[in-house]
């Protein structure tokens, strides 16, 4: 059985509106990733913790959409409620952002990075190595929606192949995402801000936001490589959930010759491509989107195609998987 997690991670603002983002610690928010915090009228499953200068909820797993739903909802719920506790709310339109040198020398555990090396499917899933916060973090902090696949029985393929079949499956995430019927999510400075910030996101983007980036878990993968964007829309959380669930049950139930075949038909350099420089790029310069823009930024001809063969992929798998009573 294939079941279905995550841990999105949120910025919060003032009540009042205020553009700047509040820092978790300007708040005093506590928890840590292995001592969650409960949070008040939720099931114990629902947990918080501060993560850098971030919220990030800890949920239940799903097997079936409909639970999928549920969790998505009172996850939202969830962050609603931490955030409202502080006297802050949710920033759910951004989701990358600019600390201030005053800021990150107010509080150093801004320029903490506590998570274990992100692995790289695309090197066989070797080790990428920690960045060092100092001189790749620097002002901008990102906000993860990492999806966690687990498997009962095993894969039938290293891990690294389930992370490179992810990359292909969420293409249409971003197509949804960053369509010019859709503004993409903004990051949040002061004008002043503005010219750091070109400089700092060229240093971090090689870290985060990278297509391939996983994690071995006892329980399957921890899949790496999407923002908490996709959290924003019903659409999009569907979109995750289908890919993740159809990855999975195609990687348990199929053999490993099969899944050899699945992966020569595919284009991983567009599977690349798609996942690289996005109009939320576009977004962080405060440059209008226009569709020859967007063009240029990942929802070519030859990426719609890639993300269309995923949905018709991953809609036949989820059929099979009904089928068989999953």
């Amino acid at each position: 059985m294939i079941t279905i997690g995550m841990d999105p991670e949120f910025f919060l603002r003032k009540e009042n509106y205020n553009r700047r983002v509040l820092l978790a610690q300007e708040l005093g928010l506590g928890g840590t990733k292995e001592v969650g915090l409960p949070i008040p009228g939720f099931d114990p499953t629902y947990q918080y913790h501060r993560d850098n200068v971030l919220l990030e909820i800890t949920t239940p797993v799903a097997s079936t959409a409909d639970e999928w739903t549920k969790i998505c909802i009172n996850t939202k719920r969830a962050a609603n409620k931490i955030a409202a506790d502080h006297r802050a709310r949710i920033a759910w339109s951004v989701s990358a952002a600019y600390v201030s040198d005053e800021m990150l020398r107010q509080y150093p555990s801004a320029m903490e990075v506590g998570c274990s090396p992100d692995q790289d499917a695309y090197n066989a899933g070797n080790t990428r190595g920690q960045p060092d916060a100092a001189t790749v973090l620097g002002n901008v902090r990102t906000a993860g929606g990492h999806v966690h696949i687990g498997t009962t029985k095993g894969f039938n393929c290293p891990n690294f192949i389930v992370a490179l079949l992810m990359d292909w499956a969420v293409t249409p995430v971003y197509r949804m995402l960053y369509s010019p019927s859709h503004s993409p999510l903004q990051w949040h400075a002061s004008d002043t801000e503005l010219l750091p910030y070109q400089t700092e996101r060229t240093k971090i983007r090689p870290w985060y936001r990278q297509p391939g980036l996983y994690r071995d878990k006892n329980y399957g993968i921890e899949y790496r490589s999407l923002s908490n964007e996709w959290m924003t829309r019903q659409a999009t959380q569907k979109a995750v959930f289908d890919a993740a669930k159809a990855v999975g049950w195609y990687c348990e139930n199929r053999s490993a010759k099969d899944i050899r075949a699945l992966m020569n038909t595919i284009d991983f350099a567009q599977v690349v491509h798609a996942h690289s420089v996005l109009p939320a790029e576009l977004s962080a310069m405060r440059l209008p989107i226009s569709r020859s823009r967007i063009g240029v930024y990942g929802a070519t001809r030859a990426n719609n195609v890639i993300s269309g063969t995923a949905v018709l992929w991953t809609n036949a798998v989820l059929r099979q998987a009904r089928d068989q009573g999953e």
